[in-house]
């Protein structure tokens, strides 16, 4: 008779650890899957907060978002924020206007200039993010029409800061590759710069990391 309660007691003590055990379990599955919602939001949010912009030649630009707008001569963005730019341009340029903050994201962006720079950026301090896997092509005219100030490729009125894993390759034509008037610094990234004067240009230069070939 004892050893009959003692095996009830013994089966009753295992049902109820079973219990315990499978409760925590379900306890963490809900919470993983409030952070994974949580993150999930956090993405869109993200994404509804950085304007994507494709690039058509002809002022068929696509543009996803606000601060910016297509023309026939390329695209112009003017603000702050984040834009993501891919495609491609066989005759145009990219004209940004910063405030501060502004980030251009290039993924996949094509840009051949007749008139002057592929890109400027007047205005405040801007970023120019090279997106991960991306390869990028910016080229400059070989003569710059009447009106175009720029004098590199990429030009930059004030501070300029290049990141991201992606890869940029600037055909200087006419004089510079990358030129700034404030600080250019380069942090990461993968550069090819060709220039008829000087491949990079700015008050201070600073290679924190990254690799830059001259070519």
């Amino acid at each position: 008779m004892g050893k009959i309660i003692l095996i009830v007691l013994t089966v009753a003590a295992l049902f109820i650890m079973s219990l315990f055990c499978t409760g925590e379990p379900i306890k963490e599955s809900e919470a993983q899957k409030e952070n994974e919602t949580e993150q999930g939001a956090e993405t869109c949010r993200e994404r509804a907060e950085v304007t994507r912009i494709v690039l058509k030649d002809g002022g068929k630009s696509e543009i996803y978002g606000e601060g910016a707008e297509a023309s026939f001569f390329g695209v112009s963005i003017n603000g702050t924020g984040k834009y993501r730019i891919s495609g491609t341009l066989r005759d145009g340029q990219i004209c940004a206007e910063a405030e501060e903050g502004m980030e251009l994201i290039l993924d996949g962006v094509k840009v051949s200039s007749s008139r002057g720079a592929a890109l400027t950026l007047t205005g405040k301090n801007a970023t120019l993010t090279l997106a991960a896997g991306s390869e990028n092509r910016l080229s400059d005219a070989y003569e710059y029409k009447e009106g175009e100030y720029a004098q590199g490729c990429v030009s930059a009125e004030r501070s300029l800061v290049i990141g991201g894993s992606g890869t940029l390759s600037v055909s200087g034509n006419f004089a510079d590759g990358i030129v700034c008037g404030g600080e250019l610094r380069i942090e990461s990234g993968n550069l090819n710069v060709s220039a008829a004067r000087n491949a990079l240009k700015g008050e201070e230069i600073v290679l924190s990391g990254g690799k830059v070939v001259f070519i």
